[in-house]
């Protein structure tokens, strides 16, 4: 699981198995942040609509958005903070270029910590062709 900024940069990364789902690694993830500073918006998909994840991004100080599931009875979040949402295809189109890259794409290692290096290769390589950094060899 990765959290990037709006620019699409990787800000966290956290590799696990593919049994837990993805909102229960969530707080593994902000953990594993890099960034000098915390967000304080989360942006999610309906996976993070969660009494329990508002709660604990609470208490880091994040405010946690997500669209509400449709069983949803009663509904913690207005229309307001979903307005941020909007800005949430960044993170798709991160994940988009990450397509690109075959080690990345299907994950062939059985090392977990070898699958992290790849996705940190693959995001250099992003920023790279993102602000035309030339490099001669």
């Amino acid at each position: 699981m990765q959290m990037v900024d709006k620019e699409g940069l990787l800000v966290s990364l956290h590799v696990d198995s593919a049994n837990p789902h993805e909102s229960r690694l969530l707080m593994k993830t902000i953990k594993n942040s890099i960034s000098l500073t915390k967000p304080r918006y989360i942006l999610g998909d309906r996976a993070y609509d969660s009494d329990k994840l508002d709660l604990e991004c609470k208490k880091l100080g994040i405010s946690l958005v997500a669209y509400h599931k449709l069983n949803r009875k009663n509904h913690t979040q207005d229309g307001r903070e979903a307005r941020r949402l909007k800005k949430r295809y960044t993170v798709e189109r991160t994940n988009a270029h990450l397509k690109n890259y075959r080690k990345v794409n299907v994950r062939y290692e059985r090392d977990p910590k070898l699958f992290e290096n790849f996705i940190w290769m693959a995001h250099c390589l992003i920023f790279i062709k993102k602000f035309n950094i030339h490099i001669d060899y």
